[in-house]
């Protein structure tokens, strides 16, 4: 037990200097916790291994989706959604489709999955991760509009790979593959999981002035979350959507009464303070720690085939996203961003998350699947990198993708332009 104490402490250490190197190198810190689980491996050092590092299992799961997704929506302003939300749809919607149909046609014809399960592994894959997106794009000369299309699609597509994943989990569990049921499911999810969100974050927004007269309240926000998801749960809805909108209208709440004046005045709405966030951000810090490194463990290099599987798919997806990029996104924006926006198309968190669900059910037995989709987040974390650090430099790479975006503008728009820090 000592060494493993021992060992989640230097990880903690390590994971803060992957992020210093991260700031220096562009290397994302997540793809450093991917390598660093792979080394500690029963495969290498021998060290740790997946069953004992995941031991805890689909209870810290569930906690990391609810607080990475209410985290994620802090950081969205109503204001900035409504003015960036065509741009964001127009990429968003074609990249998860072309993505999902990718990956679910490897699963089909190559792993020998059935349809449903094919379709899921495809929707568990359809995402952007924000723990990659964000911090890079921190460190990167982009628009402000290019910045905030990507930062939405990494949180809405978060949404859209829980729904659908979980509605066609649910389709399976049933055995009927009905597209309206489905759409129907997704829709009303949808709807009334936002509704006790938008209604928990309201309320809190109220309550939170009064508990912080409380000591040690720092943690009765997340607490509060955990009730509005266990609410929406038992009512047979989904509990993490809950949560981004928990987390969405606790940000914004306290702006509604001069917007929409009336009843709303009578009560004064409290929003998070910079201490809370910073919480919230370390909290998620932890939890990104346990579920990358967990990754790397959990990836089986004997199954080199299935690993190459993974490798193609992932090619495939980054061509996808540059047609997309290509024929949807409005050509005012640079040559620059557009090509940026291109190669962000990074799995992580979320899927790595969603990822254990169908095989904890038993509802897919086969490990080639989920080290398939394991080796997606991998290779694609990685060619995000390499892609990133050579649209910075000269290079062949970032020729032919100028090239290819040529029909988008050549020079950047300076009052566009604001460095992320």
């Amino acid at each position: 037990m000592g060494e493993h104490i021992f060992l989640f402490g230097l990880l903690v250490f390590l994971a803060y200097s992957f992020t210093i190197l991260f700031k220096k190198t562009r290397i994302p810190d997540v793809l450093l916790l991917m390598v660093l689980g792979i080394l500690i491996g029963p495969k290498l050092l021998n060290i740790t291994s997946a069953d004992y590092f995941g031991r805890f299992g689909s209870i810290l799961t569930t906690i990391a989706l609810v607080v990475i997704l209410f985290e994620g929506g802090t950081g969205l302003n109503l204001k900035i959604l409504r003015s960036a939300w065509d741009e964001t749809l127009l990429i968003t919607i074609p990249t998860f489709v072309l993505t999902m149909a990718a990956a679910g046609f490897f699963g089909y014809y190559i792993l020998g999955l059935n349809v449903m399960q094919s379709a899921i592994v495809g929707s568990i894959l359809g995402g952007t991760s924000s723990a990659v997106v964000v911090p890079v794009m921190k460190n990167l000369k982009i628009g402000n509009l290019p910045f905030t299309v990507l930062f939405m699609e990494s949180a809405i597509t978060d949404v859209l790979a829980i729904v659908v994943t979980f509605s066609l989990i649910n389709a399976l569990t049933i055995g009927h593959l009905k597209t309206g049921l489905i759409l129907g499911n997704i829709l009303s999810t949808l709807i009334v999981s936002t509704i006790f969100g938008v209604g928990g974050g309201a309320i809190w927004s109220v309550l939170l002035s009064k508990i912080r007269e409380f000591p040690n309240n720092l943690f009765s926000t997340v607490a509060f979350i955990f009730i509005v998801y266990g609410i929406t749960e038992f009512f047979g809805f989904n509990g993490a959507i809950s949560a981004l909108a928990f987390g969405i209208t606790l940000s914004n709440m306290h702006k509604m009464p001069e917007e929409t004046p009336g009843v709303l005045n009578k009560f004064t709405f409290a929003r998070l303070k910079s201490s809370e966030k910073l919480f919230f951000q370390e909290l998620v810090f932890l939890l990104k720690i346990f579920f990358f490194v967990y990754l790397g463990l959990s990836i089986n290099f004997s199954q080199l085939r299935n690993m190459m599987y993974g490798l193609l798919v992932t090619v495939v997806i980054f061509l996808f996203r540059m047609l997309v990029v290509k024929f949807f996104l409005p050509k005012k924006i640079n040559i620059r961003d557009a090509s940026t926006i291109a190669v962000m198309v990074p799995k992580g968190l979320a899927a790595a998350v969603l990822a254990t669900l169908p095989f904890e059910l038993g509802l897919i037995n086969d490990t080639a699947a989920q080290n398939f989709v394991y080796s997606v987040i991998l290779f694609s974390i990685v060619l995000n990198a390499l892609l990133i650090t050579s649209l910075e430099l000269p290079s062949p790479i970032r020729k032919f993708y100028y090239l290819f975006f040529s029909n988008f503008h050549k020079v950047p728009q300076e009052t566009e332009i604001s460095k992320k820090k």
